[in-house]
């Protein structure tokens, strides 16, 4: 069985850059799965600064590999990623089709 399709990882434009974002690792995993672990996805209308924090946290996690300068600045992530490219980039750290 091959994992060609996990090599190339997910392109994802934010801001005039695209990055490619492939699944995390297992030790990423671990540390994504602690933030996330307490977010409510199903009502993206009532998030409280916490929530918002807990996304930027992940969204740091999932671009370390792919984006390390801009994992690392969390002002950046916050002007940079809007709900869709977030849950694109959640999508595509996870191993899913972010298109789907």
């Amino acid at each position: 069985m091959s994992n060609k399709d996990l090599v190339t990882g997910t392109k994802i434009s934010i801001g005039e850059e695209t990055v490619e974002v492939r699944p995390l690792t297992i030790r990423q995993l671990r540390r994504f799965v602690k933030v996330v672990g307490d977010l409510n996805f199903e009502d993206q209308t009532e998030l409280s600064d916490s929530d918002i924090d807990k996304m930027v946290e992940a969204a740091s996690i999932a671009l370390e590999k792919a984006a390390p300068e801009l994992s690392k600045d969390t002002d950046a992530i916050e002007d940079s990623l809007d709900i869709r490219t977030f849950n694109a980039i959640l999508n595509a750290a996870m191993g899913a089709d972010p298109n789907e």
